[in-house]
């Protein structure tokens, strides 16, 4: 289930994660509510990362479309330059 969910979080898949999640409730709430618990707590503390990841890189690419505009390069140009960079 750890493993499932952290496909979901990289491949953004939170409908597939809530999904998962409630068929693996109904599964071991009578055997072992234990499991779930450190299964949702793992959960949380995988999407905050996630999100705490995801926020820092868009602070870093806002920096470096103000820079870009500093220099007098459109906001369009940087984002296709920003493209072509991650291509090669």
């Amino acid at each position: 289930m750890l493993r499932f969910l952290d496909l979901c979080i990289d491949l953004m898949r939170s409908k597939h994660a809530r999904d998962g999640l409630a068929q693996y409730r109904n599964q071991t709430q009578a055997q072992s509510i234990q499991s779930l618990e450190i299964v949702l707590k793992y959960f949380i503390e995988k999407s905050r990362q996630a999100a705490s990841e995801a926020q820092q890189k868009a602070i870093g690419l806002a920096s470096e479309l103000e820079d870009l505009d500093d220099e007098g390069i459109s906001a369009e140009e940087a984002i296709l330059k920003g493209a072509n960079r991650n291509v090669t």
